[in-house]
C-alpha cells in the first residue's frame, strides 16, 4: 500500500475530481492523506466536506504521490509559498505528482513543468500559463511524462486516477 497525499484548498475544490480519484486509489489499496494550507474542514464547490490536516505536518519523504485536483480554490494554494515549496520538494525527490483540471496551474507556478509534456483544462489562458512555465502542451486528455501526470477535466478523471494507480504500482 502506497501513501497518496491530496493537497486541497480550504474551499472550492472540484468535488467530483477529488471523490472519483480518491475512490479509484482506495479501491486499488492505497492510503489517502488529506491536507490543506489551512487546518480544518475543506469544502468542495458542490458541498463535500473533508477533514484536512495542515501541510506543514507532512514529511514529503513519507509519501509516494501528491495529487492536486482542480476547482477555483487552486488559486488559494498557488498563492501559498509553503505549498509551492512542498510541491518542489516532492518533485526534487522524484515522487509522483498528479494534477487535473486547474491543478496543473499550481505545477506551473512551482516551476516544475519545464520541458515536460503536460495538459490542463483547455482554456486559452490556462494553456498560456503552462506554456509560459516551459511546458510542452498536449491536446491529450491525460498526459504522463515521467513522474508527472496531468489531465484536463471531469471526463478524464477515471483515466487520470488509473494512471496514478498504475504509476504507484509500477
Amino acid at each position: 500500500m502506497k501513501k497518496v497525499l491530496f493537497i486541497l484548498p480550504s474551499r472550492d475544490f472540484n468535488d467530483l475530481l477529488y471523490l472519483n480519484t480518491r475512490q479509484v486509489l482506495e479501491d486499488r489499496g492505497h492510503e489517502i492523506i488529506n491536507v490543506s494550507n489551512e487546518p480544518g474542514i475543506c469544502s468542495g464547490a458542490s458541498g463535500t466536506s473533508i477533514d484536512c490536516g495542515v501541510i506543514e505536518s507532512i514529511d514529503s519523504s513519507q509519501i509516494d504521490a501528491l495529487v492536486l485536483v482542480g476547482g477555483y480554490g487552486i488559486e488559494l494554494l498557488s498563492e501559498d509559498p509553503a505549498v509551492i515549496q512542498f510541491v518542489q520538494n516532492v518533485f526534487d525527490q522524484g515522487k509522483i505528482i498528479a494534477a487535473i483540471e486547474l491543478g496543473p496551474l499550481l505545477l506551473a507556478k512551482a516551476d516544475i513543468l519545464g520541458g515536460r509534456i503536460a495538459t490542463v483544462l483547455p482554456k486559452q489562458e490556462y494553456v498560456e500559463k503552462l506554456k509560459k512555465s516551459g511546458a510542452r502542451i498536449s491536446s491529450e486528455t491525460v498526459e504522463v511524462d515521467g513522474n508527472i501526470i496531468t489531465a484536463t477535466d471531469e471526463q478524464s478523471v477515471q483515466q487520470f486516477a488509473s494512471a496514478i494507480a498504475n504509476a504507484l504500482e509500477a
